[in-house]
């Protein structure tokens, strides 16, 4: 995530604010890779589809005290022509010509967009992130730096499985990190580091993590609040259901943004050597009003045109109802369907840190409170 200096900001030109700060980037903030998840064989006949969804549930036995982390790198943004690889089907329809089946109708009255091979809905990697590489074209770079650096590295933990390629229940958990350090063969965690914000991991499975408080309750790591406890790995992948509209905060040094999804999946793949995860991507969808409500941690202000555009954009290209089941004829959609992958590397938990606030960049400009003033925890 870039920085976002709001000493000298213009109420409606942009003015002391780099691109990384107009309205569009707002979605692109997921820091929520170049894998393969469809299969050509889904394609039963040309403009026919079979839905792609997470493999199902596998009928093993369940038995096992095995935990693993995974620290999630090389977040994949820019998905290009590619943009059908980072998701899954979440409305059960194939939009496509000539009926462009949906869930739901856009607000602006126009088509729906049109799905990926096996019915993908991924608006965020196919419409909308495209538009942000126009006015931030290192957004993705910038992000995988402050990913590199162990800061906010989104990590998922891995508690109660069996150690093989099929479990069909596992606890997952996803927690965010604050900082990490280099770790050693020594299986108990090292003390916090004298000055954590130069501590940096080694990348090779045995660095430690201190991860947010706050998305845990009272700041226990026996209790996540992003969990999965009935989650299940089957033919090597993960899969895991996250909790609808639980926070998930990425901040960074002077901005960030508070992500809420809605029937969220996250999926990935274990190597042949257990290590690491590949092709790993969470899918999900992202209401309108919270995708809005959160512009103004990176200083897109009501009222202001980066607002209008954003929020114009928002209305032409979302595809998806928030709440799964809940679309029909006429519906209008109130969010957008995403797909982010990642690459997944071994770590471990140490414990837990306070993580920082989000600002709120518009405070100060709205009559609202001084413009040094978070938002929330996202607790």
């Amino acid at each position: 995530m870039t920085g976002v200096n709001h000493e000298g900001r213009g109420r409606s030109t942009g003015e002391g604010r780099p691109h990384g700060a107009r309205a569009i980037a707002v979605a692109a903030m997921l820091t929520m890779t170049g894998c393969r998840v469809y299969d050509p064989a889904l394609l039963t006949a040309p403009g026919a589809c079979a839905a792609l969804h997470p493999p199902a549930r596998p009928a093993a036995m369940d038995s096992g005290e095995v935990e693993v982390a995974f620290g999630l790198r090389n977040v994949v943004l820019a998905q290009a022509d590619g943009w059908a690889n980072y998701g899954y089907d979440l409305d059960d329809a194939c939009t496509s010509a000539p009926t462009y089946a949906a869930e739901c109708t856009p607000p602006s009255g126009g088509r729906p967009p049109v799905d990926g091979p096996g019915g993908v809905d991924n608006v965020f990697g196919a419409l909308l992130y495209p538009l942000v590489a126009l006015t931030t074209p290192r957004l993705e770079e910038q992000s995988r730096a402050t990913i590199e650096a162990g800061l906010g590295l989104p990590i998922m933990r891995v508690r109660g499985w069996n150690g093989t390629p099929n479990d069909p229940r596992l606890d997952v958990s996803i927690m965010q990190a604050v900082f990490g350090a280099p770790g050693s063969a020594d299986l108990s965690p090292p003390p916090v580091p004298a000055n954590p914000g130069t501590a940096r991991p080694a990348w090779d499975g045995r660095d430690w993590f201190w991860v947010r408080d706050d998305a845990f309750l009272r700041g226990s790591l026996e209790s996540p609040l992003i969990r999965d406890d009935n989650a299940y790995i089957a033919d090597g992948v993960f899969v895991a259901r996250l909790p609808d509209r639980v926070d998930i905060v990425f901040a960074a040094e002077t901005n960030g943004v508070l992500v809420r999804i809605t029937g969220a999946v996250a999926t990935g793949r274990l190597s042949a050597d257990g290590l690491s995860l590949e092709e790993v991507r969470v899918s999900g969808r992202w209401a309108i009003n919270d995708l809005l409500a959160t512009a103004r941690n990176i200083g897109v202000c009501e009222g202001e045109r980066d607002y209008e555009l954003l929020a114009g954009q928002l209305d032409r290209i979302a595809d998806v109802r928030s709440t799964p089941g809940t679309g029909g004829p006429g519906v209008e959609c109130n969010a957008l369907s995403l797909g982010v992958g990642f690459t997944g590397t071994r770590v471990r938990v140490a414990g837990v840190a306070p993580g920082p606030e989000l600002p709120d960049l518009c405070v100060g400009l709205d009559g609202g409170t001084p413009a040094d003033a978070g938002v929330g925890d996202g607790g």
